[in-house]
């Protein structure tokens, strides 16, 4: 019971926060530290995703959306954590398996939870 514009504005709040988050959360890490950092923002998503699930006035979506956008930013601190753990003979083919999954599951996640 939405219109499209609205239904456009939650997908592309998504994105507007990831895009913001993504370099500010790779110089955080570099800072604090990776686990800080990933840790930080999987309570973000947790708390977007909350107010997505149990609201549903637009401004309230749109706010979680927005943290879950800001919320992608553990994907660069997640790659390089890749680099820094895994030995060297098994990063390029972990690497390669998280960027699929990455890829799938924003091409089909974003739109879907909307």
């Amino acid at each position: 019971n939405t219109s499209a514009d609205n239904a456009s504005w939650v997908i592309t709040s998504t994105l507007l926060g990831s895009a913001v988050a993504m370099p500010i959360a790779g110089k955080l890490a570099d800072m604090y530290g990776k686990k800080p950092v990933l840790v930080a923002t999987s309570a973000i998503l947790l708390v977007g995703s909350l107010l997505c699930a149990l609201f549903d006035q637009l401004s309230l979506v749109l706010i979680g959306r927005v943290l879950q956008g800001v919320a992608m930013g553990y994907l660069p601190v997640a790659m390089s954590f890749v680099r820094q753990v895994l030995p060297k003979p098994m990063v390029n083919s972990t690497m390669a398996a998280v960027s699929a999954s990455l890829g799938v599951g924003g091409a089909l996640g974003v739109p879907i939870s909307a």
